[in-house]
């Protein structure tokens, strides 16, 4: 499902993660990718570092900029591509929680609900 996960191995990921984790241990490293039925535009990055401090309302707006939304539209995080959280859930329990094996926190992103 993940376009990163494809592209390099188990142990390449995980060492990534262990060197992003010991130089800012304080943030969360997040593969965050547009699901393949979004119309948004493509961000030129997947990787990303959160604050382990904000929530995901805050991390969602941040990517809302990126994507230069109008206000009006709507654009919804899933995690592992499947759930929708709360946008007062803290990053951190959330990368605590939902973390992958390797490290990442994995995201998608889409302009409306596209859950199944």
């Amino acid at each position: 499902m993940f376009r990163y996960k494809e592209e390099k191995t188990l142990d390449e990921r995980k060492h990534e993660t262990e060197k992003i984790q010991s130089r800012w241990p304080e943030k969360i490293p997040i593969i965050l990718e547009k699901d393949s039925r979004c119309t948004l535009e493509a961000l030129p990055k997947s990787k990303f570092l959160c604050s382990n401090d904000f929530t995901v309302q805050q991390f969602t707006a941040s990517i809302r900029k990126k994507l230069n939304l109008d206000k009006s539209a709507g654009v919804f995080i899933f995690i592992g591509g499947k759930e929708l959280l709360s946008g007062e859930a803290l990053m951190r329990e959330v990368y605590q929680q939902k973390k992958d094996e390797d490290g990442f926190l994995y995201m998608l992103y889409s302009e409306h609900e596209v859950l199944g």
